[in-house]
């Protein structure tokens, strides 16, 4: 496969392993002019529109990309080569946990603490999105200098889950596999946790403490063994033997998790006698789908778009203040010189003479070729559960705080609720911001506009001004905010 272009603009340079889905490549991204790692999964799909792997494959790399963590690989694209789907991935040069456990053995207790705090915040900061790794393992924890960050994000369930048997073996690493997964049980946060304890183990200890001759004892000792303390760890393992309990309503959250390990690891802190913070987990909401980035010239915007699609949302319950023509379902005519296009239950209003690109739930709008100086409007569709989401000031500000370790001179300028229609609900959300790109900088100048429908379907439009320099930025956005107010008034949602 070796120096072969994938999906059009990946470059395959080498391979660099292979593990229990997939074999990982180096690859060049000819667009972006950046290496990146392609993941081709060792299954094959039909890809149909009614394939329901396809979909699954799709649905979790795109909730994984828009999950921006400093401990979780970035997911930038999935690319399907005949019937082969391959994820398209941040590069981490340095080795996985695995590897580092084959060449040096067992690791000391704060190294693998320090590990450990960093994993959880990885965790808790998906856990509140609703997104569920399901493969935590030491394969799937890569070491880059101080970094550690978690790969894979959701790759299990798009593969058909780990649960799942094939030629007479368990997809993936059973010793790493939470009880209540190997009983058939969903993959939830605490199953989550129980795998990154088992790995925080295999890290102390050299191998995994349920680790057996073949597949069936393995299985066994995870269902029924219950570990020794680990004499070399004294501190570390009350914490690990809170979060290995079999009945996952007994295990910590990652919040509670991550704060007692904070502790832990502080240097007059006490050894940990118990973690009493046990909330039982509860299942978390189907991920939100979030957009891929054809274009370079919308990297910014859509990668914000994507990263604080959660907290753009009026939720049922919300009281709209403010007035505005975006309320109303009725179609005006469009402004001259604009046209009208009709998505799958939206309509908006664009310049005449805008580039135009769609990408299934998304459709991508751009005065100009140029990345460095252009206008963009920008519609996301995606299906939301209204019952499980947060208040939209906590959920935002909780994916703001996210979205603070990708962006510098971030300013939100503005949130608020706006009216709607009856039966939906609707919030505008006005930021600044810098980000550095390979080929250069952006300051985009975004606002975001999203509407939930009663059945809790959310249309989220977006219209920017982005150049190179934040003074050219404010000035374009200012030359051009009645377009931009045209194309914010002339959206429409079907109720």
């Amino acid at each position: 496969m070796a120096d072969r272009l994938v999906g059009g603009r990946y470059r395959i340079l080498a391979r660099l392993g292979q593990g229990g889905m997939g074999v990982v490549w180096r690859a060049h991204d000819e667009l972006l002019r950046r290496d990146v790692a392609v993941k081709e999964l060792h299954v094959r799909l039909g890809w149909g529109a009614d394939d329901a792997s396809a979909r699954g494959v799709l649905r979790e790399a795109r909730a994984a990309a828009g999950l921006r963590h400093p401990g979780v690989v970035a997911v930038h694209d999935v690319v399907v080569e005949g019937s082969s789907p391959l994820i398209v991935m941040e590069l981490v040069e340095g080795p996985s946990l695995a590897q580092v456990l084959k060449s040096e053995g067992s690791l000391p207790e704060t190294r693998v603490a320090t590990m450990g705090l960093r994993l959880l915040r990885a965790l808790e900061a998906a856990h509140r999105r609703g997104i569920v790794h399901r493969d935590v393992k030491p394969a799937n924890v890569m070491l880059d200098g101080d970094r550690v960050v978690l790969t894979d994000f959701g790759i299990a369930a798009g593969v058909g889950d780990t649960t799942v048997t094939d030629a007479g073996g368990v997809l993936g690493s059973p010793e790493y596999l939470a009880p209540e997964r190997v009983n058939g049980g969903a993959a939830t946060p605490a199953s989550d946790l129980w795998s990154l304890a088992a790995t925080l183990c295999a890290a102390l200890r050299g191998v995994s403490p349920f680790q057996r001759s073949d597949t069936q004892a393995t299985l066994a000792a995870v269902l029924t063994y219950e570990p020794p303390p680990i004499p070399q760890a004294p501190r570390l393992w009350p914490l690990l033997n809170a979060l290995l309990r079999k009945d996952p309503r007994e295990r910590p959250t990652a919040t509670a998790a991550s704060a007692a390990l904070a502790l832990m690891i502080e240097p007059d802190a006490e050894p940990l006698e118990s973690v009493t913070d046990h909330v039982e987990p509860l299942p978390p909401p189907p991920p939100h789908p979030r957009g891929r980035r054809p274009m370079a010239a919308l990297v910014a915007v859509c990668v914000l778009a994507a990263a604080t699609v959660a907290g753009l949302v009026a939720f049922p319950g919300t009281t709209p203040v403010g007035g505005s023509a975006r309320g109303s379902t009725t179609l005006p005519p469009p402004p001259p010189g604009f046209e009208t296009y009709h998505g799958d239950g939206f309509s908006v209003a664009v310049p005449e003479g805008w580039l135009k690109e769609s990408d299934g739930s998304e459709v991508f709008w751009t005065s100009s070729a140029n990345s460095e100086n252009s206008l963009i409007a920008h519609v996301m569709t995606w299906e939301q559960r209204p019952s499980n989401a947060m208040s939209i000031l906590t959920e935002f500000e909780e994916t703001e705080f996210a979205t603070l370790d990708v962006y510098s001179n971030y300013e939100r300028l503005r949130l608020e609720d706006r009216t709607a229609p009856d039966g939906m609900t609707c919030a505008e959300l006005e930021v600044t911001y810098h980000v550095s790109l390979p080929e250069g900088q952006l300051d985009p100048h975004d606002l975001l506009h999203a509407v939930v429908t009663e059945d809790g379907r959310v249309h989220l439009l977006s219209v920017a001004a982005q150049t190179v320099d934040p003074g050219t930025t404010e000035q374009l956005w200012q030359q051009n905010k009645a377009d931009l107010a045209a194309i914010l008034d002339s959206f429409r949602v079907d109720p």
